[in-house]
């Protein structure tokens, strides 16, 4: 059995999820559903669900929760999140059900630096070959997995010429950093993409931050890639996108 990941890794990103959440971080793991509110901007039409290996933590705007407090505290003991559940509640509200997502962490004891020196860090004379991948990709692949021109939070990895693949982070309150990977759509199947991953969570370990990886858990190969690094999953989530309530 591998090690569990570092108390301090945890309790940085318990703290921050309670936040995002609008809960205590003993929340998380209760044993009984949790019904939270979150104010973040932008979010209120949003409704995030999340289990960390207890009951689901479901977070609502506030001028939602009247609506969905009971329906969801209804949930019994044991209930496991899957989107005919939540689409049960939200009903035809819910436009848009993002989910289920992995949500992992590794640290510098578990993390398996994949050996190799195709990877390297994007300088500011790599913006057409990063175009030129913007522009191949699908583009809801870049929304989900691309970011803007920033090299000096970039790796990528070439193949004559060609930007193969593209890792890059966002900082999260300061200490997450949050992992972005996105691949060339005729060069996949290649190990590219692991390779840029790997080379990128070096970095932000060696910079004393929290590597993050997010992924939806349908997507096989980028949750290959995941367990390559030694990402181990912290939580599930879904994000539900309400609709606007029609006026009478």
């Amino acid at each position: 059995m591998s090690a569990p990941l570092d108390a301090t890794l945890v309790s940085t990103v318990d703290n921050y999820w309670a936040t995002f959440l609008g809960c205590e971080p003993s929340a998380l793991r209760s044993s009984t559903v949790q019904i939270a509110v979150h104010s973040g901007p932008g979010d209120h039409l949003k409704c995030h669900l999340m289990e960390f290996g207890g009951a689901p933590v479901v977070s609502l705007p506030a001028n939602e929760l009247a609506l969905y407090r009971d329906a969801i505290a209804e949930w019994r003991d044991g209930v496991v999140l899957t989107s005919a559940l939540i689409k049960a509640v939200f009903g035809e509200r819910a436009a848009a059900i993002l989910g289920p997502a992995f949500v992992g962490y590794t640290d510098s004891k578990r993390f398996p630096r994949i050996p190799g020196g195709k990877a390297r860090p994007l300088i500011p004379g790599d913006r057409k070959a990063f175009d030129r991948l913007r522009t191949a990709c699908p583009v809801e692949e870049w929304e989900s997995g691309g970011n803007d021109f920033q090299p000096s939070s970039m790796i990528g990895v070439f193949e004559r010429g060609r930007l193969a693949a593209l890792a890059s982070y966002e900082l999260w309150d300061d200490r997450i950093a949050h992992i972005y990977i996105v691949s060339h759509p005729l060069l996949r199947g290649r190990g590219y993409a692991a390779t840029a991953v790997s080379a990128l969570t070096k970095i932000v370990l060696e910079r004393g931050l929290v590597p993050q990886y997010r992924t939806l858990e349908a997507n096989k190969p980028s949750m290959a890639v995941a367990r390559r690094l030694g990402f181990v999953q912290y939580a599930t989530s879904f994000a539900v996108r309400l609709s606007s309530l029609k006026s009478s």
